[in-house]
């Protein structure tokens, strides 16, 4: 069935209007499938409406009515095509993945499981998660009560996947210690640098995309509080060399894996 089809198809069962869609073969079967935001526009960046699915088979509401940004993004993953609505709110966004399996709509499952959905520049799916974790505040005279804890600095740190076919996967990582970091030429200085500051390690991560993370600490008495600094140095190495362009300080703590149920750990350390 043609785009126009389908546009009719969705114009019989609602009376709303159409503010987006997206007509393509997202499961390479030969024939083309259409998703669409049905609503309102709000401004010329966003829109208001419920998601539905057109096939050959039939017409569907496939999601409630959401606040979204008004073009989605559409990725291709060898013969499988997904469509990424992205739910705006005041400090970011948390994305909606849909496709096609056996002709009918399906959310794989990263969905809606952090803000923003991206392909950056090693061909990687890169996710952002939203958190406040850059410091912990905690009162000089503290009784070990969880409500005189506080948490503040408002962090939003990346996480690596891959789509293997089948689902999307994310390198989880292996923790290593102080003698394998400096296996890679330049760590040293990197080490020397969180000794500098004052601050402890706390866990260094290693992730088969060759990227490897220091989690570090630093904690200082602010007034009546003692406050702890949460910070991390990220970079990613090739042939044993760090990678300058891609090495950050940030703030905030890095996991092992951000959704544990999609991660694939390092058996072992390997520098190649």
């Amino acid at each position: 069935m043609s785009e126009t089809s389908y546009l009719n198809a969705i114009s019989e069962k609602t009376e709303q209007e159409i503010v987006y869609n997206h007509y393509n073969d997202f499961d390479s079967d030969g024939k083309c499938e259409m998703f669409a935001i049905v609503g309102r526009i709000m401004d010329e960046d966003t829109v208001t409406g419920e998601i539905w699915f057109v096939n050959q088979q039939g017409v569907y509401k496939v999601e409630e009515s959401k606040n979204y940004w008004r073009y989605p993004q559409v990725y291709l993953f060898g013969n499988d095509m997904f469509i990424a609505f992205e739910e705006y709110y005041t400090t970011g966004s948390l994305t909606f993945l849909w496709g096609v399996k056996e002709e009918k709509p399906f959310q794989p499952s990263l969905t809606s499981k952090a803000n923003g959905f991206e392909i950056n520049k090693y061909n990687e799916i890169v996710i952002t998660n939203s958190a406040y974790d850059g410091a912990r505040i905690i009162p000089k005279n503290w009784k070990v009560l969880p409500d005189d804890e506080k948490w503040i600095i408002h962090t939003y740190n990346q996480y690596y996947y891959y789509w293997d076919g089948e689902n999307f996967r994310e390198y989880g990582a292996l923790e290593i210690d102080d003698e394998d970091l400096l296996e890679i030429e330049g760590t040293e200085e990197l080490l020397d640098y969180i000794i500098s500051e004052g601050a402890t390690i706390n866990e260094i991560f290693y992730r088969e995309n060759k990227i490897i993370q220091i989690n570090y600490q630093k904690e200082v008495q602010e007034g009546n509080d003692i406050v702890t600094y949460f910070k991390f140095i990220s970079f990613r190495y090739e042939g044993k060399k760090i990678v300058l362009e891609d090495c950050v300080i940030g703030e905030g703590n890095i996991l092992k894996a951000l959704n544990t149920s999609l991660a694939v750990y390092p058996k072992e350390f390997n520098v190649k």
